[in-house]
């Protein structure tokens, strides 16, 4: 396996559990007190941390040294690796959570039939936002520990 792709899976792994862990509770416990508003400012942090730990990993892997470049590029994989797990974990259990907040699933359809258009609206943005933000910030992420730690030539 080479380096950059155990690199782009170990820090889109760890950003993708810390990433879904985020939105659950997110979706969980916003509801239930509002002082747990703070979670949605610290959400960039598990994508910003995977496209890192992605870059230190390629960077200790790689004999020769990496351009910037190269580590974002690094940062931006680990992203997408990021945002499959939120697509497949996270809005399912989000749903999940809505259905239990409406006390049970005939509830949650009923809910779903007078606002199906809002719902499907709500679903695209936050899906294009997610896919900027997971890209992005892995790539900062990735970008900016290349900046710090590669000092080869």
């Amino acid at each position: 396996m080479s380096g950059r792709v155990k690199a782009v899976i170990l820090g889109g792994l760890l950003s993708g559990i810390l990433g879904v862990f985020l939105a659950l509770l997110q979706s969980g416990l916003m509801s239930v007190h509002p002082a747990f508003r703070f979670i949605q400012y610290i959400c960039c942090i598990p994508a910003i941390l995977g496209g890192a730990v992605a870059a230190v990993v390629h960077i200790k892997s790689s004999k020769v040294g990496l351009s910037k470049g190269q580590g974002a590029i690094t940062g931006v994989i680990s992203g997408v690796v990021m945002f499959l797990g939120l697509l497949l974990i996270a809005f399912p259990g989000q749903i999940l959570i809505a259905v239990i907040r409406f006390d049970g699933f005939e509830n949650y359809l009923l809910m779903l039939r007078y606002s199906a258009t809002s719902m499907i609206i709500h679903f695209v943005i936050q899906l294009v936002l997610e896919v900027v933000f997971c890209f992005g910030f892995g790539c900062l992420g990735g970008l900016l520990c290349t900046v710090i730690l590669e000092n080869r030539q």
